[in-house]
């Protein structure tokens, strides 16, 4: 970042710092676990008027059959298309396309040089059957939480999920989802000039 300012405190653990990535005005929060909170945050991101989210988090990273899978482990997973409940009806939300392209190239461009695998796929609510899932796909309830926000309030959105069976290689991971989402901000950047 540019700079880092106006540390605060929405709720017991949550953090959120101000700056700027690559020129572009950026919020970074570290959310909570508590939904609650978590909606908290939400609102106040809601409020300082962003026009899209880009939610890193960790989570397991499912293939829907065994023929999909390549025999290598899907490191990251970058979220297409997102589906939830509302009041009983099952809702499938597009991610914003430029953002999930953003990403696959970002990946590319970094593949040679960090071995990374990341493949497209669906980002399913944990309660409803995963018989809606098609090739890679994983459950996460907070980016869920923040993604059908998102839809309501008309918001840009994309996930990336680090597979959790990677956190032990934490070092190296870590180093790849930051670059994946520095690569996203640069594409971001390209396409606004």
């Amino acid at each position: 970042m540019d700079y880092l300012s106006n540390k605060q405190e929405i709720a017991s653990y949550t953090g959120v710092w101000r700056g700027r990535i690559l020129g572009e005005e950026t919020i970074l929060v570290s959310l909570p676990q508590c939904v609650i909170e978590l909606e908290e945050v939400l609102r106040l991101l809601i409020s300082e008027g962003v026009d899209r989210i880009i939610f890193l988090g960790t989570a397991p990273v499912c293939m829907a059959s065994a023929e999909e899978s390549t025999g290598r482990p899907v490191e990251f997973m970058i979220s297409n298309e997102v589906v939830f409940a509302v009041q009983g009806e099952l809702v499938t939300v597009p991610a914003d396309k430029k953002l999930v392209d953003l990403g696959l190239a970002a990946a590319e461009n970094i593949a040679e040089t960090w071995n990374i695998r990341l493949l497209a796929g669906k980002l399913i609510s944990p309660d409803i059957p995963f018989s809606v899932a098609e090739g890679p796909y994983c459950t996460d309830r907070e980016a869920i939480t923040v993604h059908e926000s998102c839809w309501r309030n008309n918001l840009s959105f994309v996930t990336v999920i680090i597979n959790q069976d990677f956190i032990p290689e934490e070092n190296q991971t870590s180093t790849k989802g930051f670059l994946l989402i520095k690569g996203i901000f640069e594409g971001i950047r390209d396409l606004q000039q």
